[in-house]
């Protein structure tokens, strides 16, 4: 059985990178996370060609093990080249002013690259890619990943010295002397270096939906803004798992002294059903991670990693695997290769980590536990009448059931971002249900409500509508809330950003209207009316918005349409209509509401702005749109895990402990120059 793994792209081979956080990677350094990944994880692994032929770091023998990954189709390299020789040009040509940096594209030629090729092609140029990410980031229309250090003088000279760029590549040495002439200070080098680093990786993560490991010391300051699937891919956890297996020396010691096992492995056994850990060791993390309290999993990093890890030790303890011996040096033996060694090395781990899996799915709130699964509600439970009518009436639950939360969504865009958001709060979603006509993610529980997610089509009519495909839920999945979150045009430009929330006291169907008057213009009486959402949805909202600080929140009316509007005119016409009183629209919350009305369900809009609807939607369209979608997802987020629908709440008497939640903070950058060799489960070196 194959795990469904997101490749991991291997940020901590990029120098420049590291140099933003004072990082040296080591070529020690690299073998082992290298060895970590390969034991521990099913997919593959990929980086730019150009973070290995410039890494200065890489000795021999890890260049050596490196195209050995590249020769069993473990480790990809990606370039936007055809040739080795079209990339060695290009690199001439964007490295002129820099060449003291990169001398091995000025001295020797193109045969000494060829040591370990390029197997993947990337359509896209990296430096146009880095060229649009550095001037939004410029522009205001990417968040600054550390707002207390970006100051306006870095923002300033990436402007300007995007303004006048000429071809040179997009480093931080082509900024160097704008910084200098602009009286640049240490906060200011480090900003530029950081947000080059992070849309470089941005780049290559978009490239092939990867991720990266997390945990690495003296990379956390990234951990948390590029992360997407903690803890899969957290080194310190799949190091301590690999110690429990004991195939922890595999790791530790050089691969050249152990080839009796890495041959083998590399050569098929990673790939044997029979001798694969991954499946096992992702089960026990996403057992482990599911177990913790809300407030931990949507905290930072450091404290869940900490708290999984005490999880791990616990359960090795009760199953009585206590510290493995050390492993004996294989010898090679005429040169063959120590195959049945290998297979019982593999068989005896894998059997030790499927014994802490048990253990951890039996725990109070393990998936194996007996009480697990009875009354969850679901369609096993019956979620609606097999005939298709009505689901049972039972206090908007199944007997014995969890209530339910609809989350609606309109766009792949919103649909993703949610199905992310939300798999690193509750953990990774179950397979999908199929309905009738509309397909529904069970995203987790939360404080005794079940979470679903479903898609319509854009705006509010038509047989895929928010109208006909919250009513097919209503019919299938009897929720108790309906949320639609996703992304919305902002209508105050002066006091809005890209990324802000905009919740809907009301919501008005704007295009019900008397149209009237002789001659053109027409005069546009309003028709509609003003619909209130859930007083119960807007304070828990507003409870969310105390500790929001990853952008600003808008409460207010909501336009609602089925017209995609992108006129400045246009819209300054209809906002006038309500007396400018709006904060925003969309297409599809009419459609809500007026499902749930019929329905008597609860609802609210929860979108964040991605534009102004001027008739520039098209710039920066699906940068502006992943922002909004994501931050409108955390605050939805947020807004589930935070205690405030837990069933009951709102009967006499009734009292509910609420879990602190803030959304993940990226975790700062130890400034004591430890660059040392993985994380830790015990001591981090950086704060949240």
């Amino acid at each position: 059985m194959y795990d469904d793994q997101r490749p991991v792209y291997l940020h901590f081979l990029d120098r420049e990178l590291g140099k933003s956080v004072d990082f040296q990677v080591t070529a020690r350094l690299v073998e082992q996370l290298l060895k970590l990944l390969s034991l521990t994880c099913s997919a593959t692994f990929y980086c730019g060609i150009s973070v290995i032929w410039e890494n200065p770091a890489l000795d021999a023998d890890c260049r050596r093990f490196m195209a050995l990954l590249g020769e069993t189709d473990v480790l990809d390299a990606v370039s936007y080249s055809g040739t080795v020789e079209e990339f060695y040009e290009s690199r001439q040509r964007l490295y002129a002013h820099d060449a003291q940096r990169y001398p091995l594209y000025f001295v020797g030629g193109p045969d000494g690259l060829r040591a370990i090729r390029a197997t993947l092609h990337k359509p896209q140029d990296t430096t146009s890619a880095l060229l649009g990410d550095l001037e939004a980031w410029a522009a205001g229309l990417r968040p600054h990943a550390e707002s207390g250090s970006t100051t306006a003088t870095a923002l300033q000279v990436t402007e300007a010295a995007l303004r006048a760029r000429a071809g040179e590549a997009i480093t931080y040495s082509f900024f160097h002397p704008f910084l200098l002439r602009a009286g640049g200070t240490s906060p200011d080098v480090g900003a530029i270096r950081r947000q080059i680093s992070l849309a470089y990786s941005r780049h290559y993560l978009g490239f092939a939906d990867g991720d990266i490991v997390t945990g690495v010391k003296g990379l956390s300051f990234f951990d948390g803004q590029l992360s997407t699937s903690f803890p899969l891919y957290d080194v310190p956890l799949l190091f301590l798992l690999l110690d429990v297996a004991g195939l922890s020396p595999l790791v530790e010691q050089p691969w050249l002294a152990r080839r009796t096992f890495w041959d083998p492995f590399l050569g098929g056994l990673r790939d044997a059903d029979e001798y694969r850990i991954g499946a096992t060791v992702r089960t026990i993390l996403e057992t482990a991670h599911r177990q913790l309290p809300p407030a931990v999993r949507g905290g930072s990093q450091y404290a869940a990693r900490t708290r999984i890890a005490s999880l791990i030790r616990q359960a090795r303890h009760d199953v009585g695997t206590l510290s493995p011996q050390p492993l004996p040096l294989c010898q090679e033996n005429g040169g063959s290769i120590a195959v049945p060694a290998a297979e019982a090395l593999l068989a005896t781990a894998r059997a030790s980590l499927e014994a802490i899996a048990a253990l951890l799915r039996s725990g109070p709130s393990g998936i194996g536990h007996p009480e697990y699964g009875k009354g969850r509600g679901g369609p096993v439970d019956n979620v609606a009448d097999p005939k298709g009518g009505h689901a049972a009436q039972a206090g908007h639950r199944q007997p014995g059931g969890r209530p339910r939360l609809l989350l609606l969504t309109a766009t792949q865009v919103e649909t993703k971002c949610v199905l992310d958001t939300f798999a690193q709060v509750l953990g990774p979603r179950e397979k999908p249900l199929f309905g009738e006509h509309t397909t529904y993610f069970r995203l987790g529980e939360a404080h005794g409500c079940d979470i679903y997610l479903a898609q319509s089509e854009a705006g509010s009519s038509g047989p895929g509508g928010s109208i006909l495909t919250a009513y097919d839920a209503f019919r299938f999945l009897d929720p108790a809330l309906v949320v639609m979150v996703g992304i919305a045009f902002g209508a105050k430009p002066g006091e809005q950003q890209v990324g802000d929330i905009l919740v809907s006291r009301q919501v008005v169907a704007y295009e019900s209207q008397r149209v009237g008057g002789h001659g053109t213009p027409h005069r546009l009486v309003p028709r509609g009316d003003r619909v209130s959402a859930s007083p119960r949805l807007l304070d828990r909202c507003r409870t969310v918005d105390i500790d929001w600080h990853l952008s600003t929140v808008h409460f207010g009316l909501l336009l609602s349409g089925e017209k995609l509007i992108d006129s400045a005119d246009y819209l300054d016409q209809v906002a006038a209509q309500f007396g400018h009183e709006a904060v925003g629209g969309e297409m599809e919350g009419a459609g809500l509401y007026a499902a749930a009305y019929r329905q008597r369900k609860e609802w609210i809009v929860v979108k964040a702005i991605s534009d102004w609807a001027d008739g520039k939607k098209h710039e920066r369209k699906l940068e502006r749109q992943h922002l909004a979608a994501t931050r409108a997802a955390q605050f939805v987020a947020a807004l589930v895990t935070g205690g405030g629908l837990a069933p009951g709440l709102a009967q006499a008497g009734a009292t509910v402990e609420r879990d602190d939640i803030r959304p993940p903070r990226a975790e700062r950058v130890a400034t004591d120059g430890d660059t040392a060799g993985f994380g830790s489960t015990d001591r981090e070196s950086a704060s949240s």
